[in-house]
């Protein structure tokens, strides 16, 4: 018995055994079908048995076109070992550039396929001689920018998702600049840096307009004010044409100026020392804003009249723009009473996270705080940060919320009263101490 070997997989053993299967396709194939060569840049319409039919009937780099459309669609078939015996087999014929193109930009698919992420990276190299179609070069650039990204390179995604977008149709350029506006956001210090003294004004410029978006976070309307500056400065950049869909909703806000506000705080019996603090950081915030427009403010004491109450002192004082209020269970009922009427920027989330349409919830939370620190780490490319707390309840709650944030790894508790433990979990270092 003949053993059969890696070269004795030739086209016709791997196809022997399927003959039936190439009569049928034969038979079912519409007789005006196009060549392979008027299609071989494009994506494999047909199954494999299709087009491994059409080589053995064919001959020369027709056979060759034909071979290579079948390994698309093997690899669409997630038949690896089949596409990797065909690629081998071309590898071995003098093909031309047109065969070669497409084989190299096969190859580097079934590479990253089948996991290998290094090679694959390796075999995407393109000759200064070959000619590639727009739609070549898309499909190259959006094998890279996958590869990067799934090796945790942030900076080589950006850089080939960049020039992606620069080959894609307009109406499938707007996703591509939302990806890259996207893997932007992944970057740390370093990494900007290195863009903004970088050769590429495209780049650079995404990079001004994403320290634009971060800078001004709690500021919209000078957010907005920026972004049309930069935009009015520099018309050829692609933002003006192709804005990331959470900066066009900036841009298209029609921001008002409240004239009169009013603030929900507990300002006696429980919770006044934290109704106090917000106060006092809510006038002191307000006196230092650049503006000679501000508004009057007004406060009103949460605990100290009902809900019925409340709402109609908001009414009767001409409030336009409510703050507040800060307790979870007042949450709902003031919303609820004054939806739709006065614009409202919640405190916190209702309890039973039954959001209510026309109103913000910015909640102090623990949890958030956690977020945002542990974004700001990465940011500045920090990787090994070291948690010191006590043991209380928010604490607890801010501690175990940042690992997720920040290295998306959960985090084990390993304190114990009265003493001092170090915990390590992959990039987060935290010492507990009682």
């Amino acid at each position: 018995m003949v053993k059969l070997t890696q070269k004795r997989q030739s086209v016709t053993r791997l196809i022997t055994p399927v003959a039936l299967a190439l009569a049928l396709a034969a038979c079912s194939a519409p007789s005006t079908s196009p060549t392979a060569r008027d299609v071989i840049s494009q994506p494999a319409t047909e199954n494999s048995t299709f087009y491994l039919l059409q080589a053995e009937t064919s001959q020369g780099e027709k056979q060759n076109d034909w071979f290579l459309l079948a390994i698309k669609a093997l690899i669409n078939e997630q038949q690896l070992n089949q596409a990797d015996v065909l690629l081998q087999r071309l590898a071995e014929r003098n093909l031309n550039v047109d065969q070669r193109i497409e084989w190299t930009l096969a190859r580097g698919r079934f590479l990253a396929q089948a996991g290998k992420l290094t090679q694959a990276e390796q075999a995407l190299v393109l000759s200064p001689d070959w000619q590639l179609t727009d739609g070549q070069y898309v499909r190259f650039y959006q094998q890279k920018a996958k590869i990067a990204r799934q090796q945790n390179n942030v900076l080589g995604a950006v850089n080939n998702q960049h020039r992606l977008a620069s080959y894609m149709e307009s109406d499938q350029a707007q996703q591509a600049w939302n990806t890259l506006w996207q893997d932007l956001q992944s970057l740390n210090q370093r990494e900007i840096k290195q863009l903004q003294s970088s050769d590429d004004d495209i780049l650079a410029g995404w990079v001004t307009l994403l320290d634009i978006a971060r800078r001004y976070t709690g500021d919209l309307a000078e957010m907005q004010s920026q972004l049309d500056g930069y935009l009015a400065s520099h018309p050829t950049h692609p933002a003006n044409q192709y804005l990331p869909d959470n900066l066009a909703d900036i841009q298209a806000l029609t921001i008002t100026q409240p004239t009169n506000v009013g603030v929900m705080l507990p300002l006696s019996d429980k919770f006044a020392d934290q109704g106090d603090a917000i106060r006092d950081g809510f006038v002191e915030a307000m006196l230092d804003a650049k503006t000679d427009q501000r508004p009057r403010v007004r406060f009103y004491d949460t605990n100290a009249m009902d809900i019925e109450t409340l709402t109609q002192r908001i009414r009767d004082d001409g409030i336009d723009f409510v703050v507040g209020p800060l307790q979870k269970h007042k949450v709902a009922a003031v919303s609820q009473a004054i939806a739709g009427q006065v614009p409202l920027l919640a405190l916190n989330q209702p309890t039973d996270e039954r959001y209510t349409k026309g109103v913000c919830y910015f909640t102090l939370s623990p949890e958030q705080e956690a977020a945002q620190a542990a974004d700001r780490l990465h940011q500045q490319g920090y990787q090994f940060p070291l948690v010191l707390y006590l043991i209380l309840p928010l604490a607890n709650e801010f501690v175990m919320r940042f690992p997720l944030a920040g290295s998306h790894s959960p985090i084990q508790t390993l304190s114990k009263h009265r003493s001092a433990s170090v915990i390590r979990c992959k990039h987060v270092f935290v010492i507990s101490l009682a």
